[in-house]
């Protein structure tokens, strides 16, 4: 019996994807625990091993690389060698890489309670949308309360989940299916998908039936201010959705969802507090260049400002260790550890890989990591455990004609450091005017973890680090 390719779920939070490509032919054979294909997620792109073997083979409706895929979606079937691919409907077995979300066709008709089930306001909203009657399902969270993945996974199985009945109980119309991603889209569009029709297989629906719909009402709709009026032409239906489909779409727009999901809940979740300030950092560029007058006589890594930056905040953090502490539900929580993300800018969007244990570094390892870490992100080979798990983090703009900014925080972390340019400006030493090398600081901090003076003290403490870096380097 053919055996599913189902979409895992990578982390703990994540409901959907970006398909990258398979790593193995239509019709190839695939053993257990071969790489079977590429999964983007949470910024991170992972090789999925196969948990069983067989003949691969693809559906016609199967993804295309960059396309969005949820979790627990057939992707494909393993199937013995003279075994054909199976139809719509059949039966099948579920493959270890994921939940399965495809249903029967007319499961037996479950009990209703006539009052409502437990559920989040955002999944009542969600279940409105999508034309879910959350009476008809069953609750996975705290309590059996439902969530947003109960109605999503029922959205993705059944755009109609609760057809009408004739007098023998009976559903008087089979159930509709819908594509993923033509649920999303409505999600998206904000519509429900009970009066859209399906021009796919067997009358599921798809993404182009959302739009259609959707550019169908608007065609409809009377111009502003009239109610009988033909004052305006509206464009054909057919027309419109032409063009919606031939506009141009931003790439990779998974991996930025992401980043926009993160931005806003931590403008939302925390209450941020950045002070700013200046210091000389002019003997920390005298010292970088007797590492460079050094290399030229024996081979020696030239540390980075970004990497000498990340070890002298790290000390500067051993003096004030609050910097690090996180806030949860359950209270303040010491992590076990400084363990620093970079910010990195790549042409898909901004990530931020882990350097742990960042007291313990030398100069040179921290000269041999974080190079090869900012490389593997813009190639976009880091796996989840090199963004995941750090406490502070530091964001250079110095490169650009930037003073200062107001960095994001990265939750769960309660502190971030904004490192402007460096500029040549004259400096007060005691009475006297003298040019010297300024950097602009931004520190951001989450103000139910900090109150303002410890933000303050702490900032202080790096800037006396950072005008005599050299002891602070050789740790």
């Amino acid at each position: 019996m053919a055996i599913e390719i189902l979409v895992p779920r990578l982390g703990w939070s994540m409901d959907e994807g970006t398909f990258s490509k398979w790593l193995k032919q239509e019709g190839e054979l695939v053993q257990e625990g071969d790489a079977l294909f590429e999964l983007e997620s949470d910024k991170a792109t992972q090789e999925v091993e196969s948990f069983d073997g067989g003949i691969l083979r693809l559906p016609a409706d199967a993804p295309q690389p960059g396309e969005v895929v949820v979790v627990g979606q057939c992707l494909g079937y393993l199937c013995e060698p003279d075994e054909p691919l199976p139809a719509a409907g059949a039966p099948t077995e579920q493959a270890g890489s994921g939940p399965q979300v495809e249903v029967p066709a007319e499961p037996a008709s479950p009990q209703v309670s006539q009052s409502d089930p437990p559920a989040s306001p955002s999944a009542r909203r969600l279940a409105r949308k999508l034309g879910v009657d959350i009476r008809q399902l069953a609750g996975a969270g705290n309590g059996r309360s439902i969530t947003e993945e109960d109605v999503r996974a029922a959205a993705t199985a059944h755009a109609d989940p609760l057809p009408q009945k004739n007098g023998s109980g009976q559903s008087d119309k089979p159930r509709q299916a819908v594509s993923p991603r033509a649920a999303a889209r409505a999600v998206e569009l904000d519509i429900s998908l009970s009066g859209v029709t399906g021009t796919g297989r067997g009358g599921r629906i798809r993404e182009r039936d959302v739009m259609a719909a959707v550019q169908g009402t608007v065609a409809r709709q009377p111009a502003a201010g009239t109610q009988t009026e033909q004052s305006h032409v509206h464009e054909p239906a057919t027309a419109a959705t032409d063009r919606a489909a031939s506009q141009p779409t931003v790439p990779g727009l998974s991996f930025r969802k992401t980043i926009a999901e993160r931005m806003v809940a931590a403008t939302q979740q925390s209450a941020q507090v950045t002070l700013m300030v200046k210091t000389d950092v002019t003997e920390l560029l005298g010292l970088r260049e007797e590492f460079k007058s050094a290399s030229k006589l024996q081979k020696i890594e030239v540390p980075s400002i970004t990497g000498m930056f990340t070890k002298l905040v790290a000390a500067a953090l051993q003096h004030h260790p609050q910097l690090v502490h996180q806030w949860t539900d359950g209270g303040i929580v010491v992590p076990d550890g400084v363990h620093i993300a970079v910010a990195v800018d790549t042409e898909h969007g901004l990530l931020a890989p882990v350097l742990r244990n960042v007291p313990e570094l030398p100069i040179a390892e921290i000269t041999r990591q974080l190079p090869a870490l900012i490389q593997r992100a813009r190639a976009r080979q880091l796996t989840p455990a090199e963004l995941q798990g750090g406490t502070f983090t530091l964001s250079n703009l110095g490169g650009y004609a930037v003073d200062g900014f107001t960095p994001i925080l990265n939750l769960p972390q309660s502190a971030i450091l904004g490192i402007g340019r460096i500029s040549r400006e004259p400096i007060v030493v005691g009475d006297k005017i003298v040019v010297g090398d300024q950097v602009s600081l931004s520190l951001t901090f989450d103000h139910r973890v900090h109150d303002g003076a410890p933000a303050a003290d702490f900032l202080q403490t790096v800037c006396e680090i950072l005008k005599q870096p050299g002891p602070w380097l050789m740790q």
